[in-house]
């Protein structure tokens, strides 16, 4: 492997490079976005819902694009190559195996993360009328839908079926997603629940920038940075919002919560550059590189079949959410048939 594989006038350590900047700057821009929102574009509340739900679905599109036409196919090939370098020949889908343990530590960390919310979040009466107050925001799940209450300038209701206006997720509810762990840490004024829920959060955004960071092909990599970066920019933009509602007199600490979060994606594009850069033998560097490769892609079919896809198919079922995901898919189909190398 080597980093000479163009794109325009950029070979592929430099791509690297520059999408681990965009990442930071994308994630930290839609981030701050809702602070503008609340501060200066009130009326404007609907429209933002309504483009961050179509987004949603174009993102999950792109996504199962993204799993299917390029990190499975080709990590298996990558994968393949390293055992045969060590003279392992094995018909065994080791790659689909290491891409499902992917899936399962997000699952449990994910787990782990709800157990700790539940066993401190203070019991509410679900019997009593939700108060409404100055500033409020919620999600119903990672990218779903959303009420927000600017100074009594808009509202957009939420599915009261699911979630309270009190924050608080029923507890027989099988569908726990990173917002739904931020809903109820917007509600908790506690420094360790922000920490457990960014450590969460931030686990899972390494290994999106991961899996750009271990690409060998330019294009492979611009490819992938679509993809991360829509998906990224969307949670930021969650995020956020939650951020900018819990330290509404702190927007100093939030802004600062905010750029943690947005280092992580670049962290994890950085620990990618040095597997694939390192003065190490190609055998050891492809065996790394495509066994961190499979645990990317596990995260990715995580966020891809049980957060966003999730939300447009089985909680929304609008055909406009619908033709979003497919025109995502479409568009990374698009680029892997133009894809030469």
């Amino acid at each position: 492997m080597n980093n000479t594989t163009t794109l325009g006038s950029l070979d592929t350590r430099d791509s690297k490079i520059l999408s681990l900047f965009l990442l930071l700057i994308l994630t930290f821009i839609f981030g701050l976005l809702p602070f503008v929102v609340r501060t200066k574009y009130r009326g404007a509340c609907l429209r933002f819902e309504i483009i961050i739900d179509l987004l949603n679905s174009f993102a999950g599109g792109v996504f199962l694009g993204t799993c299917l036409l390029h990190l499975l196919a080709e990590g298996r090939e990558e994968l393949e190559l390293a055992l045969k370098l060590y003279g392992i020949p094995t018909d065994f889908p080791l790659y689909e195996t290491l891409a499902a343990v992917g899936l399962f530590i997000i699952v449990i960390i994910d787990f782990i993360a709800h157990s700790f919310l539940n066993q401190s979040s203070p019991k509410t009466d679900q019997t009593k009328k939700p108060r409404q107050h100055q500033g409020y925001t919620e999600y119903d799940s990672l990218l779903g839908t959303v009420e927000v209450s600017l100074g009594g300038q808009c509202s957009i209701p939420v599915e009261p079926d699911r979630t309270l206006h009190t924050g608080r997720v029923p507890s027989d509810s099988t569908n726990v997603s990173h917002a739904h762990d931020l809903l109820q840490l917007a509600n908790i004024q506690s420094m360790t629940k922000v920490v457990l829920l960014l450590i969460a959060l931030s686990f899972h955004t390494i290994f999106d920038g991961l899996a750009v960071g271990l690409q060998t092909s330019s294009a492979n990599v611009w490819e992938l940075m679509i993809a991360v970066s829509i998906h990224k920019s969307l949670v930021a933009f969650c995020l956020g919002l939650q951020l900018f509602k819990a330290y509404i007199s702190k927007t100093g600490l939030a802004v600062s919560l905010l750029f943690f979060f947005s280092l992580m994606s670049p962290i994890g594009v950085a620990i990618g550059i040095a597997v694939t850069s390192g003065h190490i033998q190609n055998a050891p560097k492809l065996l790394t590189s495509s066994i961190l490769q499979a645990i990317a892609t596990g995260t990715f079919l995580y966020v891809t079949c049980f957060e966003i896809l999730r939300e447009c198919f089985v909680v929304r079922r609008s055909i406009w959410n619908i033709l979003m995901a497919v025109v995502g898919f479409g568009a990374m189909a698009g680029v892997k048939f133009l894809d030469t190398d």
